[in-house]
């Protein structure tokens, strides 16, 4: 595991991850895994201290939430 997240549990039709970055450099991510048919759950949000305040958090929390509505999610924790 991987800070207490297995790879599998994002990986592919079960999960995404988002890595956020500026000028090449990763300055943040977030993933989500979904727990039952139509809920995920929100993991590994992260932003760089030096890279807070720009609004990354919710531009990677918006990616999320829209990858899990085209997937056919309606709930996330």
């Amino acid at each position: 595991p991987i800070n207490g997240i297995e790879p599998q549990q994002v990986a592919g039709e079960s999960g995404v991850f988002v890595l956020a970055l500026c000028d090449g450099i990763p300055v943040g991510c977030g993933a989500f895994r979904r727990l039952d048919a139509r809920t995920v759950e929100i993991k590994r949000m992260f932003v760089r201290a030096a890279a807070r305040r720009r609004g990354i958090a919710a531009c990677i929390l918006s990616e999320l939430e829209f990858i899990a509505v085209k997937r056919g999610f309606s709930c996330a924790r």
